[in-house]
């Protein structure tokens, strides 16, 4: 079954995405409304992104499209889904061509929760964090 994933950290670098699935993703910007995106504060070898429920709020970020079951099984994997770091819930997003569409993302567990820090920015972490994160994947068999 096929499977949309709305990606708004780590995995919306293509060559984040490419060292963890071993595939080409192709993706189309959007935007998702009532989420907010921070930093999980207890991560101290890497200042990763983590989305929680806020009125008023919206996420830019990438929609990947059709994802097969073995690529989402990686990537829950990937998450720790199910240790209460991430959880993936079903949302609707808005792509860049202005049309509404379902899709599933990484959003903040439990334990998250009381882990929040400022904001997460992508600009950021591509400048100041990306090499030494992508590094990290090369060790963990990602």
């Amino acid at each position: 079954m096929a499977l949309n994933l709305f990606v708004y950290g780590t995995l919306m670098f293509p060559v984040v995405m490419t060292r963890i699935t071993g595939i080409r993703v192709p993706a189309i910007e959007a935007r998702l409304p009532g989420y907010a995106r921070y930093t999980l504060a207890d991560r101290e070898q890497a200042r990763v992104p983590v989305i929680v429920a806020e009125a008023g709020a919206c996420v830019q970020g990438r929609l990947l499209c059709g994802l097969d079951s073995d690529v989402v099984e990686t990537l829950d994997r990937f998450e720790e889904i199910g240790s209460g770091r991430y959880r993936r819930i079903t949302v609707v997003v808005q792509s860049v061509d202005g049309e509404w569409r379902m899709a599933e993302v990484y959003a903040a567990g439990e334990q998250a929760l009381s882990h929040l820090a400022g904001p997460w920015q992508p600009d950021q972490f591509e400048r100041h964090e990306l090499e030494r994160y992508l590094s990290r994947l090369s060790g963990t068999g990602a």
